[in-house]
């Protein structure tokens, strides 16, 4: 298994559960990602990106491995590649580069990303870019 399975189970089940049983489930992860080597405050930068992605509904159209609505996390983590690509798209400083001519859909997620501090839209991005 890899850190990106354990991010999905964890996101699978976590909607399941009671609010008690979401955060033993993303502690549980946060530790077999310490033990995977991923360092504990980037495992905090994930679990925080998580709660952002969650909280936004991302999930409605983006899922982790199948393009759906949206662009799987996967596809956009791969086409984005890195921090200042995926952070500049969220911020608003740059166009979409993957199905630019579907830009209006996201229109009204992106206002509520830039909404965020940068601290979140940095989690945010380190959650999504966990699926590369």
């Amino acid at each position: 298994m890899t850190k990106v399975h354990f991010i999905a189970i964890a996101s699978l089940l976590g909607k399941t559960g009671t609010k008690m049983n979401r955060k033993f489930l993303l502690a549980a992860c946060g530790a077999i990602l310490v033990l995977l080597g991923m360092p504990a405050q980037q495992t905090d930068a994930v679990a925080n990106g998580q709660a952002v992605f969650d909280s936004l509904r991302c999930s409605s159209c983006h899922k982790p491995d199948t393009d759906k609505v949206g662009a799987s996390l996967q596809r956009i983590a791969e086409i984005y590649g890195d921090h200042e690509k995926l952070l500049a798209y969220l911020k608003g400083n740059s166009e979409p580069i993957i199905a630019p001519e579907r830009r209006g859909v996201m229109k009204g997620q992106l206002k509520k990303v830039a909404k965020l501090t940068d601290e979140e839209k940095q989690a945010l991005a380190d959650y999504i870019l966990t699926f590369k």
